[in-house]
């Protein structure tokens, strides 16, 4: 007759850590070890915090415990399914996240330093005039014109956002030059999907931009211009004090 065992939660990370240094062979582990073994299989019930579970693979098939040289075994996702919680795998790192995964570093990049793959424009050191008064600022792009590509940046899926302070030179009164900025993710198909536009004028004073390209490879900042006028003439924007947050 079997010995019947009845497993508690008290053991579950013995299971888990077990799990992670089995001699199973995985597809892809440079390190794993083909080996032929002897195991005990199933007739084990599994409790978590006194109820009964049923381990299930990620299709919901049942899956048996087994126990090779004193150890219990059974897949992470089996266990992370019961305790209810996301198991995910990360092949850069070669990690396995139960839960939540540790946020990582970030560093800021300034925006001159920003990868650029094509546009007309750079960041620079550079000044603008309000109504006669001078401003000098850095990591900043400008123009008084409407490019379909003002700028796109090579972000390769590195940076989390890229912020900055957007105002529109004023030099002449009467100049109401309105400008909009908008920020496209850029796929390897050149296919653009908008992810946020900011909109400011001669007078309106500084908006503050922050745009999320978590994930993004390439990003596209594209602008145009409406004049409010009868002269229909003066005014340009200025993007400054670029800042890209950055993985470390």
């Amino acid at each position: 007759m079997k010995q019947k065992r009845t497993l508690f939660t008290g053991i579950a990370i013995g299971v888990l850590t077990s799990f992670l240094v089995s001699m199973m062979v995985v597809p892809g582990f440079a390190a794993g070890i083909r080996k032929t073994i002897t195991a005990y299989v199933g007739d084990i019930d599994i409790y978590v915090d006194n109820v009964l579970k049923i381990p299930t693979d990620a299709n919901g098939n049942r899956v048996e415990p087994m126990i090779y040289d004193g150890t219990t075994y059974l897949p992470v996702r089996a266990i992370s399914n019961m305790l209810g919680e996301e198991v995910t795998w990360d092949g850069e790192t070669r990690s396995i996240y139960i839960g939540e995964k540790p946020s990582k570093g970030t560093v800021g990049v300034p925006g001159e330093d920003i990868p650029r793959f094509s546009g007309t424009l750079k960041a620079r050191n550079l000044s603008y005039e309000i109504l006669g008064e001078q401003y000098n600022v850095s990591n900043a792009i400008q123009s008084n014109s409407s490019y379909d590509d003002c700028i796109t940046w090579k972000l390769d899926s590195n940076y989390t956002s890229i912020d900055g302070e957007f105002v529109v030179a004023y030099p002449l009164l009467g100049n109401m030059r309105e400008f909009t900025l908008e920020f496209y993710n850029v796929d390897q198909y050149g296919t653009e999907t908008l992810i946020k536009r900011f909109s400011n004028r001669c007078g309106d004073g500084v908006v503050d931009v922050h745009v999320d390209v978590t994930g993004c490879n390439f990003v596209r900042l594209k602008t145009d211009y409406e004049d409010h006028a009868p002269n229909g003439d003066g005014g340009y924007f200025v993007l400054y004090d670029i800042i890209g947050t950055k993985y470390k």
